[in-house]
């Protein structure tokens, strides 16, 4: 999961040609660093199951 942050942190998510007809996906800094939080999160969540 922590690889979906390094994703989203390279702007490769979302997709280009998905934001430009959904103007409103783009993420803004905000939105980054609580994916790369969650997904941070969850990561350490699943490993200690």
């Amino acid at each position: 999961m922590v690889d979906f942050c390094e994703v989203v942190e390279a702007g490769k998510m979302p997709l280009a040609s998905y934001t430009l007809i959904h103007k409103a996906a783009r993420l803004s800094q905000e939105d980054r660093e609580a994916i790369c939080t969650w997904s941070e999160e969850e990561a350490l969540r699943v490993m200690r199951e």
